[in-house]
């Protein structure tokens, strides 16, 4: 596999959107969390929007990036108590849905919430693992979502009647699952593992194999409009897969 190559063109299509991106979103903004937290885009009916993890625990800022300003803060009632850090996000609503605008965020206590973000209301919650979720997918297709944490479980579950439904749990032999992605036909679900190894399974979380070449943890995982499966680890490598097309 020629590496290199694909590696050049890759970096290159990277620095091609940075550049587009700088152009349309020039302000800043700081934020202590971010490197917890992935930022999240989502394509709004009405406008995209960008989600980061606030300085302020448990909360989420909304920023509209047709004028790069902050909207609205996603913050829990005074009454409930705090799920700590906000450690990942997934859209759960297929961006061609009439309001594409609940999300799911992550926290640190093992907690996944359901949230409006036009509405600015927590819909559901479910404390989901014992320990931090370290990363989220939800497949729109199959109303299915995949966590992991930093123990060695993977959990599987679905939005049912404004609910999250009770976890059905699957076991890795290593602890720290680093990164999750469905493939977009809801077939195929990748794991990115603090041990460097990619972890293939179906949609019912049966582990179909296992792929090792990164050393040290994968840090990405994604699949092109192809289904060609992408991973990037720690060891600077992005490697590009062809598996069960």
């Amino acid at each position: 596999m020629c590496c290199l190559n694909m590696t050049i063109l890759f970096i290159h299509s990277i620095a091609s959107i940075a550049s587009h991106l700088f152009a349309f979103f020039p302000e800043t903004f700081s934020s202590c969390t971010l490197a917890f937290c992935s930022s999240l885009y989502v394509d709004g009916s009405q406008s995209p929007f960008l989600l980061t993890a606030a300085d302020e625990t448990s909360q989420v800022n909304v920023y509209n990036l047709e004028n790069n300003k902050k909207i609205s803060t996603l913050k829990l009632d005074a009454s409930e108590k705090s799920f700590g850090t906000c450690m990942c996000m997934a859209a759960c609503d297929d961006s061609s849905s009439n309001s594409p605008s609940r999300i799911l965020i992550g926290y640190e206590d093992g907690t996944i919430a359901l949230w409006d973000i036009a509405t600015r209301k927590m819909l559901c919650r479910r404390q989901i693992h014992s320990d931090a979720v370290t990363n989220l997918d939800f497949c729109t297709r199959k109303n299915v979502g995949v966590s992991g944490s930093v123990d060695k479980s993977l959990c599987r579950w679905s939005l049912q009647n404004g609910t999250i439904s009770p976890p059905f749990k699957q076991e890795v032999t290593n602890p720290g699952i680093a990164c999750l992605k469905f493939r977009p036909d809801g077939k195929l679900l990748v794991s990115g593992g603090w041990d460097g190894n990619l972890r293939i399974f179906n949609s019912r979380l049966k582990q179909l194999a296992i792929l090792a070449l990164h050393k040290g943890s994968v840090t990405s995982v994604d699949f092109s409009s192809d289904n060609t499966l992408v991973s990037s680890g720690k060891d600077s490598v992005i490697a590009f897969w062809n598996i069960y097309k």
